[in-house]
């Protein structure tokens, strides 16, 4: 004979204990997890690549022939490789810019027309 609040009874019990198992235990009581260290722009800019001037020059025309090869055929995720590894090149540039113009950047970056490439941080 079925009893609807015996099988609600025996629901809410079977999701206390499920509930139960899955809480993580830290040192033997049962604890919130650990909070994941939030990202931080500042560590990216202290994580900079050593790429030397002829190797970002190299990168540069890498990306401008990846470019022209046109949208169906260019490799994105190589464009945006060589885009981590010159970064400091265009945060040079634009560090010791007075004026602020960044159209020298997209003549020298050309991936920049298209907005997928562009980053905020």
């Amino acid at each position: 004979m079925f009893n609807k609040s015996l099988s609600q009874k025996v629901r809410h019990l079977k999701l206390e204990q499920s509930a139960k198992s899955k809480k993580a235990t830290y040192g033997g009581t049962p604890t919130k997890r650990p909070r994941l260290e939030a990202f931080r722009p500042v560590q990216l800019r202290e994580e900079r690549p050593c790429v030397s001037a002829e190797d970002m020059d190299r990168h540069v025309k890498e990306i401008a022939t990846e470019w022209l090869k046109g949208p169906k055929s260019r490799n994105p995720n190589h464009i945006k490789h060589l885009l981590k590894n010159t970064r400091q090149d265009r945060q040079d540039y634009l560090s010791q810019n007075s004026s602020g113009a960044i159209s020298p950047l997209f003549e020298k970056y050309t991936c920049f027309k298209d907005s997928g490439f562009v980053s905020t941080i």
